[in-house]
C-alpha cells in the first residue's frame, strides 16, 4: 500500500487545507452521512469544524451547516450549545472578513 492509499486520521483530514475529500459520519443507528468541510476553527484549544451535509438530513436545510467538535478519540460530536455554535460561526465570519481584506490589499 502506498502513502496515498493509507488512511489518514480524521484530525489530519480536517486540518489539511488541500484535502477536498468529504467526511463520512455515522449516527447511533449506523446510518452514514456525507459532509463537505466548510471550515476548521480552533477556539480555546478545542477544534471545531463546520460541515455542510451532502446527504440530505431531516431538519437541516440545503443552505445550512452543522458545527461539530473534534474529540480525543478521533471523532466528531455535534455541538448542541446554541451559544457556542453562534460563537463558532462568528469566528468563521471573522476569518472570512480577514481573508477578503487580505486579498484586496
Amino acid at each position: 500500500m502506498n502513502n496515498k492509499e493509507q488512511e489518514i486520521s480524521l484530525f489530519e483530514k480536517l486540518l489539511n487545507k488541500d484535502n477536498l475529500d468529504s467526511v463520512t459520519l455515522n449516527d447511533e443507528e449506523g446510518n452514514a452521512y456525507e459532509f463537505e468541510q466548510v471550515a476548521s476553527i480552533f477556539d480555546e484549544r478545542r477544534l471545531f469544524c463546520i460541515l455542510h451535509p451532502i446527504t440530505k438530513i431531516e431538519g437541516i436545510e440545503d443552505d445550512e451547516a452543522v458545527v461539530f467538535e473534534y474529540t480525543d478519540d478521533d471523532k466528531l460530536s455535534v455541538v448542541e450549545d446554541e451559544t457556542l455554535v453562534l460563537k463558532i460561526f462568528d469566528k468563521y465570519y471573522e476569518l472570512i472578513e480577514e481573508d477578503i481584506k487580505r486579498r484586496n490589499k
